[in-house]
């Protein structure tokens, strides 16, 4: 009790205010060179994906799918400048993560890419797309002309400047002469044909004339091959292949690189 019958109230000290915490990092707080460079990896991935997947499904033609692709290259390598950008000015670890993210992805994404298709785009190969061991007289279409005449690539084999081109570039290819009968290279052509997984079209050993599609492995395109065996006046049968893309000013010499890979094969198929 304190003096003079008043009673005494004692006051409790204030408890300190509490540190107010630090306000959580929220979206909007991140390095936005980090977001953008994700979006960025995000679009070039898919451009590169969507590109062969919606021509080879009909979804798009060639003119609008095709380039989806370099589209898409190119979005991969601003994902690659603008997460290094970030990882350098992003101060918070969540953003700079996200810069890693799309810098490393991006990276992988274009180094894929040109494993893949710079050894084509840099052979040095002609924009040309239809092939021949003959040039002066190539072989025809027969089955497959239907087929041809309703894609935008010729039917009949142009020769002149094309022709050129091509014994510029390849000389090796020419009219394969052997010594076996025409009737046992017609048996070992067409199963080389098969084998290499061409649709075979027609097989007329009459004619000695077989024809086939091959179907390119991303996106699908059509490319057509005759092969034409005929005896010779020596005694000897003589091999003339064509291959002709549907579609496509030049074919970065896969036509070439097809017949190549056939007469090597029927070699290898000839002397077992």
């Amino acid at each position: 009790m304190a003096e003079n019958g008043e009673q005494q109230i004692e006051e409790t000290p204030e408890a300190p205010a509490a540190a107010p915490n630090p306000a959580p990092e929220t979206p909007s707080r991140r390095s936005r060179t980090a977001v953008i460079a994700r979006y960025l990896l995000v679009i070039g991935i898919a451009l590169i994906i969507l590109s062969p997947l919606t021509y080879r499904t009909g979804i798009l033609d060639l003119g609008i799918a095709l380039p989806m692709f370099p589209a898409g290259v190119v979005a991969s390598l601003l994902a690659i400048l603008v997460g290094l950008a970030g990882i350098i000015t992003t101060r918070n670890a969540a953003g700079r993560g996200k810069a890693m993210t799309a810098f490393v992805g991006g990276l992988i994404v274009v180094g894929i890419i040109g494993i893949t298709f710079a050894p084509m785009a840099m052979n040095g190969a002609p924009a040309i797309h239809d092939i021949t061991t003959d040039t002066k007289d190539a072989p025809v279409f027969v089955a497959l002309r239907a087929a041809r005449d309703a894609a935008p690539n010729e039917t009949e084999y142009v020769g002149g400047e094309i022709a050129a081109a091509q014994l510029a570039a390849f000389p090796e290819l020419q009219t394969k002469i052997m010594d076996q009968p025409g009737n046992s290279i017609f048996a070992a052509a067409e199963n080389v044909a098969a084998g290499m997984g061409w649709d075979i079209a027609a097989s007329v050993p009459a004619e000695g004339r077989i024809e086939a599609t091959a179907t390119t492995r991303i996106y699908g395109y059509k490319d057509d091959v005759v092969i034409r065996i005929r005896p010779t006046m020596e005694g000897t049968t003589e091999i003339d292949v064509r291959s002709a893309s549907r579609v496509g000013l030049g074919d970065l010499g896969a036509n070439a690189a097809r017949i190549s890979a056939f007469l090597a094969a029927l070699d290898d198929a000839l002397q077992e």
